[in-house]
């Protein structure tokens, strides 16, 4: 087997390992309740500390942006959204309240830059609320012949559930 051969061999055994590579990078999804709440933490560079970070909608134009920061280590609140960047933790949290059906999909956790900002993929998954009426005839007094019969319904599966997912490691 000649020089030729052996760099080309080893070459296409690099293109296949940068391949599988690129494939492990999947992107964090956070999911919740509809009715509920999720909490997306998302880390940075130490460069970053002091930059303006914001939270946005795919494809991430101007317009797509919902939050962002003012200062470090303060938090934002805007409609149903709130951001903090915690300079000790080098992150970028952002919680999302009330959620809908349509708010699943894709969004970025930003860096504003100069030249392009760093953005951070996420995917948020929204679940619907399942109800399951559970009733409990209840009899109370009654007025004449007939008893007045209450019902009380409880909803428990309805009940919003938080989830809380670090896009660099995973679930907390």
């Amino acid at each position: 087997m000649g020089r030729m051969e052996t760099f080309l061999r080893i070459l296409a055994l690099l293109q296949v390992l940068m391949a599988l590579a690129a494939q492990k990078k999947t992107v964090p999804v956070f999911t919740g309740t509809e009715g509920g709440s999720v909490d997306i933490n998302c880390r940075y560079k130490d460069s970053y500390i002091y930059s303006k970070q914001y939270f946005c909608r795919a494809p991430c134009s101007n317009s797509d942006v919902l939050i962002e920061t003012q200062k470090a280590d303060i938090p934002v609140s805007k409609d149903r959204y709130s951001i903090l960047n915690t300079v000790s933790t080098r992150s970028v949290s952002v919680t999302i309240k009330n959620l809908r059906l349509t708010d699943s999909g894709v969004y970025y956790c930003g860096v504003d830059q100069w030249g392009s900002d760093t953005l951070t993929k996420v995917e948020i998954s929204v679940k619907k609320a399942q109800v399951n009426l559970s009733t409990t005839p209840q009899t109370t007094g009654s007025t004449g012949n007939s008893p007045i019969t209450h019902y009380k319904h409880f909803n428990q599966s309805a009940l919003p559930v938080n989830s809380r997912v670090n896009s660099k490691w995973g679930i907390e």
